[in-house]
């Protein structure tokens, strides 16, 4: 199958990316009957192709592999809709795993605290060709979540559907990219509100662009793009963040303490925007001490620790914290008093919560890309950093002026990113959903 890979083409505008030839062999498996052989080839492709260069922050929706997933879905059903009043069922949070870090898991945490009734179910879908073990809640202390049975793809999609079908009110699709299993088996469901969450926002993924899904972005630059190309589909949930307060300074700022954060995915560990770079020019441009929290390779620490001695640096001075329970909290208690965004890739979710504790951030300023230009999570007057070489001026006037700016970017979370936006907002999708419901009904009969 690897060859196949070679033949990739997308149209010249993008977001709509097309994998021609694959697409017609996995076609080819539905039609012949081989429906687990043809998931899984739909699995395996998105896992080869989504962190591709050439697509990163180009490219969002599969619209022909979406299909292929419903026509899987359809292939597989053998369950109807039951008449059944959704008031007497609970919300259903769908995901393929969790994991400590990263913002995927943290807005299932949130749905929790707006639906504290809500069921999380994991797939732990992965192609067989992964290698990968049966994924498992990983050390998520505040969500309590079920593993759906391992099957062949075609039960697991049975499974789930009947599931769904039985206990679901409304549907809450937090999956990974390329997990198979929950958009076939939500594709023929129709009686309930079924939430796609676009958080996989800078990278292409399944489900984008399934028609019973009500689409819902998080990020405005991103809606604005799925609102150009989906059309009235899209809907605009602000991602609402739980407000666990705010970090006090007192001033003048004795010492600048920076930190960055993410895992190894979000950060390059060669050429000039690498992460060591990052924290070697951090420690020499002013910041006494700069902490990295999220796991590290540990070749890629030992990459940190070479460069700081490169450089004749203090190895003390930069804290490694590997993992955290809430990325805000630790912010709070911690002496971190700048934060700079980390690169290549944003981490919108950290973002928030920094800007949540009043933390002044700098952000990596992307070029070209659309997908990666969201300098609206950002207060105006936010510096941003293009090249580490840039962090000392930009230190520099953030310490002047840090007061002023943790006061702004305070204020631009509470405007913006509330929990209570958030929860406005799906209020208002549930009862367009049951309105449209009832108006189709109503012409029907």
């Amino acid at each position: 199958m690897a060859s196949e890979y070679s033949n990739i083409a997308s149209d010249e505008l993008k977001p709509f990316l097309n994998f021609f030839s694959v697409e017609e062999n996995i076609a080819r498996l539905i039609d012949q009957g081989q429906l687990d052989q043809a998931g899984h080839m739909i699995g395996e492709l998105i896992l080869h192709a989504v962190n591709t260069t050439e697509f990163m922050g180009r490219a969002l929706y599969v619209n022909e592999l979406d299909q292929l997933c419903v026509r899987l879905g359809s292939e597989v059903d053998s369950y109807g809709v039951e008449k059944t009043n959704p008031s007497k069922k609970t919300p259903l949070i769908l995901v393929t795993e969790l994991y400590r870090t990263g913002g995927h898991s943290r807005i299932v945490e949130d749905l929790l605290q707006l639906f504290p009734e809500a069921e999380v179910w994991m797939t732990g879908y992965y192609p067989p060709s992964s290698n990968r073990d049966l994924a498992l809640c990983q050390g998520i202390p505040t969500v309590d979540a079920t593993q759906i049975p391992k099957d062949n793809l075609c039960y697991q999609i049975q499974r789930l559907r009947r599931m769904v079908i039985k206990r679901g009110s409304m549907v809450f699709h937090v999956a990974h990219h390329h997990d198979v299993v929950i958009n076939a088996a939500l594709s023929g469901v129709r009686h309930i509100p079924l939430f796609f969450m676009h958080h996989s926002d800078h990278q292409f993924s399944l489900g984008c662009t399934i028609e019973n899904f009500i689409h819902v972005d998080l990020a405005n630059h991103v809606h604005s793009i799925c609102q150009h190309f989906l059309g009235g589909r899209s809907q605009l949930w602000p991602q609402g963040v739980s407000d666990h307060g705010r970090k006090i300074f007192e001033y003048p700022l004795k010492e600048i303490i920076s930190a960055t954060s993410g895992t190894s995915v979000k950060f390059t560990f060669e050429g000039p925007l690498s992460l060591p770079e990052i924290v070697r020019a951090s420690l020499s441009s002013g910041a006494q001490i700069h902490y990295h929290i999220g796991p590290l390779e540990p070749a890629q620490f030992d990459l940190i620790l070479n460069q700081l001695t490169q450089y004749c640096i203090d190895h003390l001075r930069f804290r490694y914290v590997e993992s955290v329970t809430s990325l805000w909290d630790f912010l709070l208690k911690s002496d971190v008093n700048l934060f700079i965004g980390s690169a290549p890739m944003h981490g919108l979710r950290t973002a928030l919560e920094v800007q949540g504790c009043g933390i002044p951030i700098m952000p990596f300023s992307q070029s070209g890309h659309p997908l990666l230009q969201e300098r609206q999570h950002y207060p105006p007057g936010t510096v941003f950093w293009q090249s580490p070489t840039d962090l000392g001026k930009l230190f520099e006037v953030v310490n002047n002026a840090h007061q002023e700016i943790s006061n702004q970017t305070r204020l631009h979370f509470e405007q913006n990113f509330s929990i209570r936006l958030m929860s406005n907002a799906i209020e208002t999708s549930i009862q367009s959903f049951y309105k449209k419901s009832a108006d189709h009904q109503t012409k029907a009969n």
